[in-house]
C-alpha cells in the first residue's frame, strides 16, 4: 500500500484522541525517494506519539457513581486502583532535606518513581535492617544514594519492582515488567561503560549495580502443587523471607558478580553500608534454593559480642563433630524463636536473622558424606526447610531432599533411635510426595522393632534430636497414625481416639 501524501489526520492526532481507530500502513525501510523518507518519519513519529500517549497517560479520573437514593454502584475496577497510599518522604528517611526527586535521565511516570522509593524507605529496608541492624545507617545512607546518583534510583525502581510483587497493591502490576525493563536497560547502560576501566570495574557502586542485576522477575510458570504439603514456620516473613526467596536469579550476572567481589578482595571491602549483608543473603538464598554451598560468608547485623551468642545444647545423636556444632546451633535457634513466638523472651529481630543466617550458613557449608552422617546432614536440612528457614514450599527443595535422603539410608549404619527421627524428617518431608509412603512404612517397621505403643512415646524419643512442637506436632501425629495404619488388620476409631490391632487397642496419646 502506498503511502498518501500525508498521514491521515486522525493518525497525527492519535495523542489527543485515543479512541480513535488507527490505520495501519506499510513503510518502505530504506526509501529511494527523499519525499517518501520524510513522509515514512511522519507516519512512524505519529504511531510512536500515539504507543507514548497510550503507556504514559496520566491517571483517569474516578470512575462517575450512578446514584439511586442512597446507593452506589461500586467503582469501576482499573489499573490505577493498584496504587495505595503509601508515607510521604520526608528529611527523616533521607537524612537530610533533600528532594528525592531531582530530574534524572528517567523515563518513568513520577507516581511510579513516587511508589518505588517509598516502598523501599517504607517496607523493603526496615525489614531488611531491623532494629539494631541500623546501627551503621544503612537505610538513610542507601536512600540519600538513590537521590544523588541516577545508576542507584534504577536499582531501586527495579528492587521495588521484583520485590513488591507478592504485595498486593504496593506498585501498579500492569506496569512492572516494562518499568522494570527500561531501568534495568539504564543499569546496563552505565555498567558496561564504568567497566570498561580494570580499576574501575570493582567499585562499590558498580558491584551493587551487578548485584542488582543478579535479580530476575518472580518465576510466573505454573506449578501444580501437592494436596497436602507439611506446615513451615514460624517467623517464615523475617528479612523478608517469603519475598527474597521467590526471586529468580540471572545466573551470567551472579557468576560476574562472584567475580567482581573476588577482584575487590571479599565482602569485608565493601564499604557501601548494607550490601555486603544483602549480597551475603541473596547467595544463602541460592545455596538453599540449589542445595549448595554458599558462595559468600555470613554478614553480620547485630553486635555480636554481647548479644549473638550460641548455646550449647545436649543433641542425643551420635554423629561426626561437625553435624554436632551445626545441631547445636539449630537447636539453640529453635529455642531461641520458641521463646519468642510464646512472649518468653524480648529478642531483636536483628539478633534472630543474625542468627538464623550464620546456623543456615553452617549447615549448608558441610560437605557430604557416608553412611549414618550423611542421613543426619540431609535430615537436618529438610528440618531447616520446616522450622529455622522456611522458604516457600514452591522453591523449598523438599523433593530433592527427600530422595537424596531415601538413597543414603540403604547404607545407615547408626543405632534404631537416630533413625527414627531421620525417617520422621524425611516423612514429613515428604507429605505429599511420592517417596511419602516409603517413608511411612520404614517409620512403622522401626517404630513396631521398638516395641514403643503411643504417638507420646514416639515423641519423645524424636526429640532427642530437633523438633518445634509448634510446627512439627501436627505433621508427627499425622505420620504416626498412617505408620500405625498400615498394619494388617488396623482399625481407627476417631470416636475413643484409639488403634485396635488384632483386638489389641493402642493408645495414641492425642
Amino acid at each position: 500500500m502506498l503511502p498518501s501524501q500525508r498521514a491521515p489526520r486522525r493518525q497525527r492526532c492519535a495523542r489527543s484522541c485515543p479512541g480513535a481507530k488507527i490505520d495501519l500502513q506499510f513503510i518502505n525501510v530504506k526509501p529511494d525517494d527523499p519525499d517518501q523518507k520524510s513522509q515514512t518519519r511522519e507516519i512512524v513519529r505519529a504511531n510512536a506519539a500515539y504507543f507514548h500517549w497510550r503507556h504514559n497517560r496520566p491517571p483517569r479520573n474516578k470512575a462517575k457513581v450512578k446514584q439511586s437514593g442512597h446507593r452506589r454502584d461500586k467503582k469501576v475496577p482499573r489499573d490505577d486502583d493498584d496504587f495505595k497510599p503509601l508515607p510521604p518522604m520526608n528529611s527523616a528517611h533521607l537524612g537530610a532535606d533533600v528532594d528525592p526527586f531531582s530530574p534524572y535521565d528517567i523515563n518513568l511516570p513520577r507516581a511510579l518513581v513516587n511508589h518505588c522509593i517509598a516502598f523501599n524507605a517504607h517496607y523493603f529496608l526496615p525489614a531488611l535492617f531491623p532494629d539494631g541492624a541500623n546501627s551503621f545507617n544503612a537505610r538513610a545512607n542507601l536512600i540519600q544514594m538513590s537521590t544523588s546518583n541516577a545508576c542507584v534510583l534504577h536499582m531501586f525502581i527495579t528492587g521495588a519492582l521484583i520485590n513488591s510483587q507478592g504485595i498486593r497493591g504496593a506498585i501498579p502490576s500492569s506496569r512492572i515488567a516494562r518499568d522494570m525493563f527500561q531501568s534495568r536497560a539504564k543499569i546496563v547502560r552505565g555498567l558496561n561503560i564504568a567497566i570498561q576501566d580494570p580499576k574501575e570495574a570493582c567499585k562499590d557502586i558498580n558491584i551493587f549495580a551487578v548485584t542488582a542485576l543478579t535479580k530476575k522477575e518472580a518465576s510466573q510458570r505454573m506449578q501444580e502443587l501437592p494436596s497436602r504439603t507439611p506446615n513451615q514456620g514460624p517467623l517464615k516473613r523475617l528479612q523478608l523471607l517469603h519475598l527474597l526467596a521467590l526471586s529468580e536469579i540471572d545466573p551470567i550476572h551472579y557468576e560476574g558478580l562472584s567475580q567482581l567481589i573476588e577482584l575487590k578482595g571479599g565482602l569485608d571491602k565493601i564499604e557501601i553500608p548494607g550490601l555486603a549483608a544483602l549480597i551475603s543473603l541473596g547467595g544463602l538464598l541460592v545455596a538453599t534454593r540449589n542445595c549448595t554451598s554458599p558462595r559468600f560468608p555470613v554478614v553480620a547485623l547485630s553486635d555480636q559480642t554481647s548479644e549473638f551468642t550460641h548455646y550449647d545444647q545436649e543433641i542425643y545423636i551420635n554423629t561426626d563433630q561437625d553435624i554436632l556444632v551445626v545441631l547445636s546451633m539449630l537447636k539453640s535457634y529453635t529455642i531461641m524463636i520458641d521463646d519468642f513466638c510464646e512472649g518468653r523472651k524480648v529478642v531483636p529481630a536483628s539478633v534472630l536473622l543474625d542468627h538464623r543466617n550464620a546456623a543456615q550458613h553452617a549447615l549448608l557449608s558441610l560437605l557430604p558424606r557416608v553412611g549414618r552422617s550423611e542421613c543426619y546432614r540431609l535430615a537436618v536440612m529438610i528440618y531447616a526447610l520446616l522450622v529455622t528457614f522456611p522458604i516457600p514450599y514452591t522453591v523449598a527443595p523438599f523433593e530433592c531432599l527427600v530422595t537424596r535422603l531415601k538413597m543414603a539410608l540403604a547404607e545407615w549404619d547408626g543405632d534404631d533411635y537416630g533413625l527414627l527421627w531421620v525417617l520422621a524428617m524425611g516423612g514429613i518431608g515428604a507429605t505429599g510426595l511420592e517417596e511419602r509412603m516409603w517413608f511411612v512404612k520404614d517409620f512403622q517397621s522401626v517404630v513396631a522393632r521398638m516395641g514403643v505403643g503411643s504417638w507420646i512415646e514416639t515423641k519423645d524419643i524424636i526429640k532427642r534430636g530437633l523438633w518445634h512442637e509448634a510446627t512439627n506436632d501436627g505433621d508427627g501425629q499425622d505420620l504416626w497414625v498412617e505408620s500405625t495404619l498400615m498394619v494388617e488388620g488396623t482399625h481407627f476409631c476417631k470416636e475413643k481416639g484409639h488403634l485396635r490391632i488384632y483386638d489389641k487397642p493402642l493408645v495414641l496419646g492425642f
